[in-house]
Order: structure tokens, then sequence, then C-alpha cells
């Protein structure tokens, strides 16, 4: 690993945690993200998009399932691989997806509170999912297009099958489910959660390979001896925020064609529910 390359790669990707960050903490940012929390009450977070087509039980019940079989997942994951396999972008955004389901879950058992403010766990959960929407999408499609054909062995063995489609494809599917059941809604102001979540990853992947010192790399494509690890890089954040607008294109879709009036009205403003508030900014 060249000094070269590992230094510029380092500080781009501080300049760009720190750059997402004060983008995001602009003061009429903050105001704005301030209105957008008083119109999602925290009765929203246990109701599904539509009451019609799947009540608080069942939404109730799809998250406690997702949050079992991740468990499981993991589980199998840590016992056949041990901690090390804590150095992979995936399981990290794997366990993050098990955090997720797991305030989703004691959200659902839980009651709002009676002020209608929503708590600080869920607000969390609204964060997180902002987060790991578009990432599942973009570890799966880079997983499967361009990982898996580079190192995919002759003959997997059934955990092997059951690992991939687990943390490459149901991740995705399982988020893109809780997202059109659920009522949180996404914005494209919101990016730089996402992408400060990815530069602390490659900060720590780094960090080990230098650590290491093997002439081996997590991932080829991060490999800072080439000069073609930096395109890459700011390829990945390109395609993520590509992935991230997608969803909040689905997520106008959803608010258009799918999101119900919630059922508590009791937070009103001049005979106005926080869902007419909110599709009145539209």
């Amino acid at each position: 690993m060249t000094d070269y390359y590992f230094l510029i790669y380092f500080l781009a990707l501080w300049g760009g945690w720190f750059a997402s960050f004060f983008y995001h903490f602009r003061p009429h940012r903050i105001k704005a993200h301030k209105e957008r929390w008083q119109v999602l009450s925290g009765n929203d977070l246990r109701t599904t998009s539509n009451p019609a087509i799947l009540g608080k039980v069942g939404l109730l019940l799809f998250r406690f399932a997702v949050f079992s079989y991740i468990t499981v997942v993991l589980v199998f994951l840590f016992m056949n691989e041990s901690y090390h396999s804590l150095r992979y972008f995936t399981v990290w955004n794997y366990c993050m997806m098990w955090v997720v389901f797991g305030f989703a879950s004691v959200i659902s058992l839980t009651r709002a509170a009676t002020d209608g403010n929503i708590r600080v766990f869920e607000k969390a959960f609204v964060v997180l999912m902002e987060v790991e929407l578009p990432l599942s999408l973009l570890v799966t499609l880079v997983f499967w297009i361009v990982l898996f054909p580079e190192e995919r062995p002759k003959k997997e063995s059934t955990w092997r099958l059951f690992d991939n489609v687990s943390e490459h494809a149901l991740n995705s599917t399982l988020l893109l489910i809780e997202f059109l059941l659920d009522r949180v809604l996404l914005y494209p102001e919101r990016w730089p959660h996402a992408v400060s979540w990815i530069c602390v990853y490659c900060q720590f992947a780094l960090i080990y390979d230098r650590a290491q010192d093997d002439g081996t790399y997590i991932y080829s494509f991060l490999d800072t001896t080439s000069a073609h690890s930096v395109p890459w890089f700011f390829g990945i954040l390109i395609l993520m925020l590509m992935i991230h607008y997608l969803f909040c294109f689905v997520s106008s879709l959803k608010e258009h064609f799918l999101l119900a009036p919630p059922e508590d009205e009791r937070f009103q403003d001049g005979g106005t529910s926080n869902y007419e508030r909110l599709m009145g900014e539209i």
C-alpha cells in the first residue's frame, strides 16, 4: 500500500464525512428537519401506510419475524466465521438492519407518547431506515455485479448460499417491504446520513488493511496500491446517491398512491391533520 494513495483516500473520506455533516446541520436545514419531525407522530410509526391492507398487529408480526430471522442468520454467521466477518461492509449493514427491525419491533410493542411527540429511539428508527434502505440495495448491486463474478466458487456450500441470499438479496427486499408498509418517508436532503456511514466504514477498512499489511484487502476495488481505488470509491458514492434519490421518488409515489390518512387525528391544527399538512407542503 503506497503512502500517497492511502493519504489521498483517507483525507477524502474525512473531508466527505465532515462536509456531509456541515451540509446537514446548516441552520435552515435544521429548521426544515424540525418541521419534518412535527408532522410525524408516534402513532404514525405504529400504523401501516394503508390500514385497510394491513393492521398494526400484522405490522408487528412482520417486524418481529424479520428481526428473529436476522438474529438466526447472525448467530450462524458468527458461529461459522467468528468476529472476523465484521470486517465486511455487508455485515456492518446487516447488523444495522438487525437494529432497525429491533427498534421497529419495540415501537410496535409499545404505546405512542400521549403528547404525540416521537421518542429518541423512534427517531433513531427513522434515521436508520433512511440509511439502510438505499445502502441495502447498494450492497446487493455491488455484491452480485462486482464481487460475486470475481470470487464465485465452483461449488457453494448450503451455508454460503443461504448467507449470500440472506445478506445480499433478502436484505433489500425485506427493507423495501417494511418501507412500503410503514409511514416513513424519505427526503432528498437527508443523504448525508448514508454518506457518513460509508465514509466511516471505509476509514475502518483502510486502517484494517494497513494493520494487516499482508498484501490482501477486504475488497479488491479498495486496494489503495492501485490508482483505480479512488475512482471506485467516488463511483460507489455516486451510485449510493442515485439509489437514495430513486427511493425518494418511490417515497413520493408511496405518499400519493399508498399512504392513507392516519388513524390518529388527535394532533390537529385548525381541523387539519398531520397527514393533510404534510400533503399540503407538496
